[in-house]
């Protein structure tokens, strides 16, 4: 170890030093900040209820594709698959795009996360393909694989996210506070 903080610079002695001073400043955050501030399931509800907006969940699709850099190459994609052949073994071979190892898989997207071309895929049924879009990115062939429907998030669902965004809110309160104690 203290062969290779030399090889890079540091000296062994500082660093231990320096490792001692964050442990002790973390250990001390942890008994005057940290374990002061705690978040009742009331005040996850009422966050919850104050901001509904926060927890609609649009429209989302799970897509495949294949992208390639010629419509020549497109067609061909387009005729192995109307003849039977697995997207995903097509998407390997033909496509360009750096998501071809995984058989094409976008993973699931809502309308407006993606470039506007993509959302021919909305209109889709599952397992169906599209025909030929051109992009800047080249020509594209979509595969829908599954579709979520827009929704609310239900507060036992969102409740573990607003308890931890409640919970950095109040420690960084906290924190301040104890600051400003400690400077009067």
């Amino acid at each position: 170890m203290k062969e290779e903080l030399a090889g890079l610079g540091i000296d062994y002695e500082k660093w231990k030093a320096d490792l001692w001073e964050e442990m002790m400043i973390q250990r001390l955050l942890e008994r005057e900040v940290y374990r002061r501030v705690s978040v009742s399931s009331s005040e996850v509800r009422r966050y919850y209820q104050a901001h509904l907006q926060e927890f609609e969940k649009p429209e989302q699709v799970r897509a495949s594709q294949i992208v390639t850099s010629t419509e020549n190459e497109a067609r061909q994609a387009l005729e192995l698959l109307h003849t039977g052949a697995d997207f995903a073994t097509v998407a390997r071979a033909k496509s360009t795009a750096p998501e071809a190892e995984r058989g094409g898989d976008l993973g699931f997207f809502s309308r407006g996360d993606m470039p506007a071309e993509f959302n021919v895929v909305f209109s889709l049924h599952r397992g169906g393909t599209s025909g030929i879009v051109k992009s800047p990115y080249g020509y594209h062939i979509f595969k829908l694989v599954d579709k979520r429907a827009a929704g609310k998030i239900s507060l036992e669902e969102a409740s573990k996210e607003i308890s931890e965004k409640l919970r950095h809110e109040k420690e960084d309160q906290r924190y301040k506070q104890w600051l400003k104690e400690l400077r009067s």
